[in-house]
């Protein structure tokens, strides 16, 4: 008999731990936001840095910080908050509850909880299934912005290895995330209007053109990017009245990130903010002269910095178009000679 209570304990765990979320209900005194700000925090990995001074930081919790503070200062807006930390289990089978959700609504913190990532095979099903319990638009949808941060090490283009420590066989590559964040988009929306990638290398024409049909601007950057982050307080400028363009609002982002990062470091610096309106024309081609460059190339190198696209033969000119690119060359090496860069990253 003792047994079955056993049995009957641990499946109620079980059950309890694979639940996403519960209902989330906004309180009615709420009132309607005018812009949406949604963090995803990857911490799944190692993300250990050291700052100017030297010190030792956790580049996750470095920024949930700052995510904090931006949503706190967001009177007008709408911030969620996604850190996915490391799952770990319950009698080592069954998940516990690991990753944190924040919901903040006009600066007040209305939610926190914690969850269970939701799939295996599609990224943020459970982080989408809260975010639309509690999204709201406002009363003017067209007005309303839209934007969406991602945080992390590199997206592969391809699935090369376990992307999180935790959940080794989870699939996690270019067409998967860009599928997960779409997930995001709720019945009348077609766009995001910026996608931030606070990653490295992701400045490519395959991730690119794979965000491209679900947001107006991109921030990524096209080589490494140091695990400071790329700097989001220029997102408290949502609050002044007529709002900020998307396009000022990337360039601002960009270019307090560019200007920190150079301030310290030695190494390379490059940012591009991507319109892909303006890469329509091009970018299907582009990305189809890649892919099939690639085909001829050896598996890269999972630890490979990009190139810059400009120097393979099949680039050209007007791939230029729609970029704004912030770049510093590196003091040291081969490339300290480079003056400019296109703005696009490629594999070697």
């Amino acid at each position: 008999m003792s047994r079955f209570y056993f049995i009957l304990l641990i499946a109620g765990l079980f059950i309890v731990s694979c639940r996403t979320s519960k209902n989330l209900t906004m309180p009615n005194s709420a009132s309607p936001p005018e812009y949406t700000i949604t963090y995803i925090i990857h911490g799944d990995a190692n993300y250990l840095y050291h700052d100017a001074d030297g010190n030792a930081l956790q580049a996750d919790e470095h920024i949930l910080s700052e995510a904090k503070k931006v949503a706190e200062q967001a009177t007008k807006g709408e911030v969620f908050i996604f850190h996915q930390q490391p799952e770990r289990k319950i009698l080592w089978l069954f998940p516990k509850k690991d990753r944190q959700f924040f919901y903040y609504r006009n600066g007040e913190k209305i939610y926190e909880q914690k969850y269970s990532p939701g799939s295996k095979t599609q990224p943020f099903t459970a982080e989408a299934e809260m975010y639309s319990q509690l999204h709201s638009t406002g009363p003017d949808t067209a007005s309303h912005k839209n934007v969406i941060l991602y945080f992390g090490h590199e997206v592969p283009q391809h699935q090369r290895g376990p992307y999180h420590l935790s959940r080794p066989d989870a699939v996690f590559d270019t067409e998967s995330f860009s599928q997960g964040l779409h997930r995001f988009l709720q019945p009348g929306e077609n766009k995001f209007d910026l996608a931030v990638l606070s990653t490295c290398n992701n400045g490519t024409p395959a991730m690119i053109h794979a965000l491209s049909p679900f947001t107006d601007y991109v921030l990524a950057s096209p080589q490494n990017l140091h695990l400071s982050h790329i700097d989001t307080q220029a997102l408290q400028t949502l609050n002044q009245a007529g709002s900020v363009s998307t396009q000022k609002l990337a360039d601002d982002m960009a270019k307090d990130t560019y200007q920190r990062l150079t301030s310290f470091l030695q190494t390379m610096v490059t940012l591009s903010v991507y319109d892909t309106d303006r890469l329509r024309s091009y970018l299907p081609g582009f990305n189809q002269d890649y892919s099939s460059y690639l085909v001829n190339q050896p598996a890269p190198s999972p630890v490979a910095d990009n190139i810059d696209c400009a120097t393979l033969s099949f680039f050209d000119d007007q791939f230029k178009d729609g970029l704004q690119v912030w770049y510093k060359p590196p003091q040291f090496g081969s490339k300290r000679k480079a003056a400019s860069y296109s703005g696009w990253g490629c594999r070697e």
